[in-house]
């Protein structure tokens, strides 16, 4: 029983304290996002789009264009598809409302992950600087803390973390059941994105090796280097068979072979090569000071060995990818491709976290240096040792307190919770935005194909299940050539303009278009070139939809798949 109440003591307050930090980050996240419809960036519209292919039975195509598979990882979209149709609310609604809640997951799995690598003090502390320490700078999708909103390469670290606290213990006590366990976990978190899955390959991969390594003094080194070999395929197989509702598309339908470098070329302009010395100033501060200490605390320490090394090769693995992505940067200047498999700012979540995981440390082994160098000033009791435990826990819980404290205010004004907001308000504002969407999914399927330009496309067309010609280059498949599709929508528009029926009807055969989206300009040449295979069935404010009745009726609409109610 004493023992019982010395854990109670020990693990209550920081435990009741995480909570309380979990708490605020919560409200503040349904407070933001409560009387939202729709999300504010325009990757989320992607996920939107991807729910509305599942819910549609169009699974695996393409969310965008017909006549083609999914390459973008289907995980978050089928947690949208899911609670759309539970809920029986349109997948646009159900992403919104369910952001601030399954968001929760991040942080609470860095928690997790930290106590286990470290101990409790060390995950509060970080947790705090995980959910507070926010640049007002940055954008939602690079800041590894808490959001209201939903983005696939945010939520999915939370299956990064659970995935490396699997692979920590795999290593720690290597079983068949834990590398069964941590192989499954992996394919999960490929499902939901490529960076975290390639980091624990990186780390899963380098663990090994170094393992293996240590056997070559060990009296039947083949036998055991034989069983990490053996725990290494099973977690890999494990991995690629969870992961086949994805690789069955860019493995076995396309080899991986890139055509439209775009998407993973992209670079965020703060992780641009040239941003990168304003970068390394910005991290002349207190709290990078905190990181090293802890950064060196853990080099130092004798903890066991798994352990040090996913501490280690966490921020390392990052870190590596982040500077390659800045070689591709500078040989792109010289006009040299380097490959890369996603763009390299999603690696800046994992580094930054990695900082909160370093800071944690720091912050309490400050904490403990202090009260060990007031303990030598004082006369040595052994039967004081809980006073000393109880002032430790007291100091780093007024830390703690007094960290949040004085970062509650920018955090309450973070652009997540108040720019992002003002965007969608404005956007949801002037509904005559979403109008098209109402319209193409109260009455069209999978099998209409828009002619319409870039963010009508992705806001109204995509996400009501129908098809596009084409948008802009980042949201379309890596795999598919994008400048034919470029080209012939450019065609379009101008066969329109100068009123070239043939031309139009010919390219819009090849691409199936079975309507047109247009803005107010684009109605202006639909009008004058008065063709009589074009009839406008809906009309708003800024936008017209027109249907190509011949080419309609030479389209497949007989094979039209069932929809869900909206």
């Amino acid at each position: 029983m004493p023992d019982a109440q010395s854990r109670l003591i020990q693990y209550a307050p920081p435990l009741l304290l995480a909570f309380g930090l979990l708490a605020v980050v919560l409200f503040h996240g349904v407070r933001a996002t409560h009387d939202i419809a729709w999300p504010a960036d325009f990757d989320a519209y992607r996920d939107i789009a991807q729910a509305q292919s599942m819910l549609d039975q169009s699974y695996p195509e393409d969310y965008l264009i017909s006549d083609a598979w999914l390459w973008f990882n289907p995980l978050t979209g089928a947690l949208v598809a899911a609670v759309s149709w539970l809920a029986d609310i349109p997948a646009h609604l159900a992403h919104v409302r369910m952001a601030p809640y399954i968001n929760l997951v991040v942080p609470i799995t860095f928690f997790l992950l930290v106590w286990y690598l470290a101990d409790l003090w060390v995950a509060l502390a970080a947790l705090v600087s995980f959910l507070f320490f926010l640049p007002q700078e940055l954008p939602t999708y690079v800041s590894a803390g808490y959001s209201p909103w939903l983005l696939a390469p945010h939520l999915t670290q939370a299956l990064f973390y659970v995935t490396l606290l699997a692979c920590t213990a795999q290593g720690a006590r290597p079983t068949w059941r834990r590398a069964l366990g941590a192989g499954a976990l992996l394919g999960i978190t490929f499902l939901g994105h490529a960076a975290p899955a390639v980091l624990l390959g990186c780390i899963t991969l380098i663990t090994t090796g170094l393992a293996i390594w240590r056997e070559k003094h060990n009296a039947a080194p083949l036998l055991r280097k034989a069983r990490h070999f053996a725990l290494l395929g099973l977690m890999l197989l494990t991995a690629f068979v969870v992961s086949l509702p994805f690789t069955i598309s860019i493995l076995f339908r396309y080899h991986l072979h890139i055509v439209n470098p775009v998407p993973t070329q992209w670079v965020w302009s703060g992780a641009a090569l040239g941003n990168l010395p304003r970068l390394l100033k910005e991290l002349v501060n207190w709290r990078t000071a905190i990181v090293l200490v802890g950064l060196y605390y853990v080099i130092r320490t004798r903890a066991p060995r798994p352990f040090k090394e996913a501490a280690l090769l966490w921020p390392g693995v990052a870190m590596a990818f982040l500077v390659y992505s800045y070689l591709v940067q500078w040989a792109a200047r010289y006009e040299w491709t380097l490959p890369q498999i996603t763009p390299g700012y999603h690696y800046v979540l994992y580094v930054t976290a990695a900082g909160h995981f370093f800071f944690g440390i720091g912050l309490v082994a400050l904490v403990d240096g202090v009260i060990l160098r007031i303990r030598c000033w004082m006369q040595k009791n052994p039967d004081a040792e809980n006073r000393w435990m109880t002032l430790r826990s007291a100091v780093l819980l007024l830390v703690v307190l007094v960290l949040f404290a004085t970062h509650y205010r920018s955090f309450r004004v973070w652009h997540g919770f108040t720019r992002e907001r003002t965007v969608v308000q404005k956007r949801m504002a002037k509904t005559d935005n979403f109008a098209p969407y109402h319209w193409i999914a109260d009455n069209l399927d999978s099998n209409a194909v828009f002619l319409c330009d870039d963010q009508p496309g992705l806001l109204c067309v995509a996400v009501a299940g129908a098809r596009v010609v084409a948008v802009a280059p980042h949201f379309m498949s890596p795999y598919v050539p994008y400048e034919p599709r470029a080209q012939a929508r450019h065609a379009l528009w101008e066969a329109l303009r100068t009123g070239d029926a043939m031309t139009f009807q010919r390219i819009a055969a090849e691409y199936k278009v079975t309507h047109v989206l247009a803005n107010t300009a684009q109605q202006a040449w639909l009008e004058e070139s008065d063709f009589p295979f074009i009839q406008q069935v809906f009309e708003s404010e800024q936008f017209a939809i027109y249907v190509t009745w011949e080419l309609l009726s030479a389209n497949a609409t007989s094979h039209a798949k069932p929809r869900m109610p909206r």
